[in-house]
């Protein structure tokens, strides 16, 4: 499905009027992106946002509402005629989340147990803390564990060994937790520089083979954003990895979503496909990401699970349960139909 000329004009219109008050907004109120949340949220014992994080949503909501009646518009000529979207089974959905004191998130060891109860999710992708016996014996009563594996955005002394060596200690673990099936990469294409790798490919290719050192069958999955697709050459961490997570940055990149998940089995033939869904929308707004787009994005998930396009659904993740009221209501309102 494809937006009609007039409604991609629109569009593009609505962005570019937003990203000019946003440019406008940045240069007067400074702050640290990505640790805003709803200025009226109850976060409990969550890291509270700092003053001016707060101001940065209040001053940018009504632009940002704005901008989202257009989207809701393009998202209706999207859905025009088209059945009611069917339920997405629990065995598909996955929690993201651990514990870290970034992003207004939760230090509790248990935050992304109570997270993907409140969702009823039967899987989890456990990032951010430590992977140790401790940690994992928290998640043995969901059906399938993916563990991150590398350092970046870890939380504070959470990893203190290599990337390959983590990976190795989560194969070992394997063993011990069968419902550990697998190690992630987060932002995979990003940092294989900081990390001394020359290319990607060679980094996949290390984790990889640890990962899978101890039990042949482990998985490894990789973080991609739709707009790493014209970015990257993947030719070379094609062979070393066998799910690909994907993710959409920007809120309004929603509206491609049918022909970025088509594009994304062309460029990964073979490779499952984990659809990832932000609740925050880090890219464009860093506001919660609206009803109407999340829905969309549920709906399509739905359709392409039931038609094996997909083979799951990622939702990020524990710490926006509390950050984002709204966005988070519309996420379980849609899974609890």
């Amino acid at each position: 499905m494809s937006l009609s000329p007039s409604m991609k004009t629109k569009v593009a219109a609505a962005l570019e009027e937003f990203k000019a008050f946003k440019t406008a907004l940045r240069a007067r109120c400074p702050y640290v992106s990505c640790e805003t949340a709803d200025p009226d949220a109850d976060l409990g014992g969550q890291c509270p946002p700092k003053p001016e994080a707060i101001r940065w949503a209040r001053e940018l909501k009504p632009a940002s509402d704005k901008l989202d009646v257009v989207l809701g518009e393009a998202v209706a000529e999207l859905t025009a005629g088209l059945p009611a979207p069917p339920p997405i089974d629990r065995d598909k959905l996955w929690l993201w989340g651990g514990p870290t004191p970034y992003w207004c998130g939760s230090t509790d060891e248990d935050t992304l147990v109570t997270g993907a109860d409140y969702f009823n999710a039967k899987n989890v992708v456990y990032v951010y803390g430590p992977v140790n016996e401790k940690m994992l014996a928290k998640l043995k009563q969901y059906d399938k564990v993916l563990c991150q594996v590398t350092s970046n955005c870890r939380s504070p002394g959470a990893q203190e060994e290599s990337d390959v060596e983590c990976a190795e200690k989560t194969s070992r673990l394997a063993l011990q937790f069968p419902n550990l099936i697998g190690g992630l990469m987060d932002d995979s294409m990003q940092h294989s520089q900081k990390y001394s790798y020359a290319t990607p490919g060679d980094r996949f290719r290390d984790v990889n083979a640890a990962l899978k050192k101890h039990k042949k069958d482990m998985i490894l999955a990789g973080v991609i954003y739709v707009h790493e697709f014209d970015q990257y050459d993947f030719s070379g961490v094609m062979p070393h990895f066998d799910v690909v997570n994907l993710w959409f940055w920007f809120k309004h990149e929603l509206l491609e979503l049918d022909d970025k998940i088509a594009q994304c089995r062309k460029l990964f033939p073979g490779k499952k496909i984990l659809l990832g869904c932000f609740i925050h929308d880090y890219g464009l707004t860093d506001l919660g990401t609206p009803p109407v787009l999340l829905n969309y994005q549920l709906s399509r998930a739905a359709q392409h699970l039931q038609d094996g396009v997909i083979d799951g659904v990622v939702i990020l993740g524990d710490r926006e349960i509390r950050k984002w009221p709204a966005s988070t209501a519309a996420v379980k309102d849609f899974l609890d139909r």
